[in-house]
């Protein structure tokens, strides 16, 4: 909105510069070491971040205390991209596999379920 009164900080470069890594959730043991974020995002309320991993690994994230919540293996159907639903336990996310079945999954975190499937397709 033009002209409306800003809320916060202005966004400069200088401030942008004066950021810092806060925490960095370094590999688990028993996790791959080559494993690489490939999708994140923040629930709306700001409270709760997803991401996805290339190895087919979903992580919820506590963005207030700074902990991981909940890790769900999908490695059957693998992980591509992942988006909050409207509810902050449940996410939908595209299936990575190697049969392509260009499905996409609705999950809730809560029950560690899946609640639907949508199929996909690849025509225009």
């Amino acid at each position: 909105m033009e002209g409306a009164p800003s809320s916060g900080a202005e966004l400069t470069d200088a401030v942008l510069r004066s950021y810092s890594v806060a925490r960095n959730f370094a590999p688990q043991e028993d996790e791959d070491q080559n494993a690489t974020i490939t999708s994140l995002d923040f629930h709306r309320n700001g409270e709760r971040c997803v991401t996805s991993r290339n190895d087919g690994v979903l992580s919820l994230v506590n963005c207030l205390s700074g902990t991981v919540a909940k890790t769900i293996f999908t490695k059957r159907y693998g992980v591509g991209l992942v988006r909050f639903t409207h509810h902050p336990d449940c996410v939908i996310f595209s299936s990575d596999n190697s049969a392509n079945d260009h499905r996409i999954r609705y999950h809730s975190f809560f029950d560690n379920k899946f609640l639907r499937y949508y199929t996909g397709h690849t025509d225009k």
